[in-house]
C-alpha cells in the first residue's frame, strides 16, 4: 500500500512541477508582451526617455519603459494618459490591448495556489501601475 501511495505522490509532484513550469512560461511571455507594449505607449505619450533607457533596454532591461511610465505617473503624467485616451485613437487601441493582456496575465495566475499573492504583486509592480492608470483613463474602475 505504501508503494502505491508513493507512486501517487510522485505523480502528483510531477504534475505540480509541470503545471508550475507551464504557468511560469506563460506568465513570462505575457509579462514580456506587456513590457514591449510599454515601449509603444511611451512613444505615443511622448514621455521623455533618456538615451540610456534605450541602451538598458537593448542590454536586457525589458521593464525600463514601464518603470519610466510609472515614474511619470508619480510626477503627474496620469493627466497625459487621460488626454491621450480621449483624443488619440492609436493610443486608445494600445491601451485596450495592454489592459486585455494584463487581465489575461492575472486570470492565468489566479487559479494557481499562490495566484492571489502573485496577482497582488503584479498589480503593485510598474506594469500593474500602468494597467491601473490606463484603466482609470478608460473609466474602467468606476462604480
Amino acid at each position: 500500500m505504501a508503494g502505491v501511495e508513493n507512486r501517487i505522490d510522485e505523480a502528483d509532484t510531477r504534475f505540480d512541477i509541470r503545471a508550475r513550469d507551464t504557468l511560469a512560461s506563460r506568465a513570462s511571455r505575457l509579462v514580456d508582451s506587456l513590457q514591449a507594449a510599454a515601449v509603444d505607449i511611451v512613444g505615443l505619450l511622448r514621455f521623455e526617455v533618456e538615451d540610456t533607457a534605450w541602451d538598458n533596454y537593448l542590454k536586457g532591461d525589458r521593464s525600463i519603459f514601464a518603470r519610466r511610465i510609472a515614474q511619470q505617473l508619480t510626477d503627474g503624467g496620469s493627466r497625459a494618459i487621460e488626454r491621450h485616451y480621449q483624443h488619440d485613437a492609436e493610443f486608445r487601441t494600445e491601451a485596450v490591448h495592454y489592459i486585455e493582456a494584463f487581465e489575461a496575465l492575472v486570470a492565468h495566475v489566479l487559479p494557481d495556489r499562490e495566484g492571489r499573492t502573485l496577482a497582488g504583486t503584479l498589480l503593485s509592480s510598474d506594469i500593474g501601475r500602468l494597467y491601473v492608470a490606463l484603466g482609470q483613463s478608460m473609466g474602467r474602475f468606476e462604480a
